[in-house]
């Protein structure tokens, strides 16, 4: 098990360096989910309970992801998020009408 010192070391590392496969960039928002991923899994399989993103004894990681995050929106990586279609009323009626959606 890494200790916090070992963690502010290699995290920052891990952070500033992960490529997908394909070469390119995480998008910003994949990259906290996995940091916040590894933080859920140290407590719950190693009953470790840490704020990698708000507890000032981690600011090495969240400061480089901070940075990275930076970086990645001054390129243009994933600005663009997909939202989900509005629909309209009558839609939603038709919806409600074949039970397609209802109340709980």
């Amino acid at each position: 098990m890494l200790s916090d010192d070992e963690l502010n070391y290699v995290l920052p590392l891990f952070i500033a360096e992960v490529v997908k496969k394909d070469g390119y960039v995480f998008p910003p928002a994949s990259l906290r989910g996995l940091i916040l991923s590894l933080q859920k899994f140290l407590e719950v399989h190693h009953g470790r309970i840490m704020k990698f993103l708000s507890d000032v004894k981690f600011k090495p990681i969240s400061d480089t992801l901070d940075a990275v995050m930076k970086r990645s929106a001054s390129r243009g990586v994933a600005l663009n998020t997909r939202q989900a279609t509005i629909i309209s009323e009558e839609m939603e009626n038709i919806l409600w009408e074949k039970k397609i959606i209802r109340r709980q």
